[in-house]
């Protein structure tokens, strides 16, 4: 049990780096949400998704207490319009 946590650990860096990755590479834009905002992630999409933003599956965690979502560059201005008004 003990390795298998171990080797958990090591995702721990994995996915921050992923996400810059898919951000600079992938051309997107990134969404900084504090948890507090939203039940949970998949509600935080949700509620994209009503505005018609889609989220990318491949940038999707909590880091620190905040949702950290991919998003198309070119709704990055409207996501960030949207969270100021929710």
């Amino acid at each position: 049990m003990r390795g298998l946590l171990k080797a958990l650990a090591i995702f721990d860096w994995i996915s921050p780096l992923s996400y810059a990755a898919h951000r600079y590479v992938g051309g997107d834009a990134g969404l900084v949400v504090p948890e507090s905002y939203f039940k949970s992630g998949r509600a935080l999409v949700k509620h994209l998704k009503r505005h018609g933003i889609k989220a990318r599956w491949m940038g999707r965690m909590v880091v620190n207490g905040h949702y950290m979502i991919c998003i198309p560059r070119q709704d990055e201005q409207r996501a960030r319009e949207i969270m100021e008004r929710s």
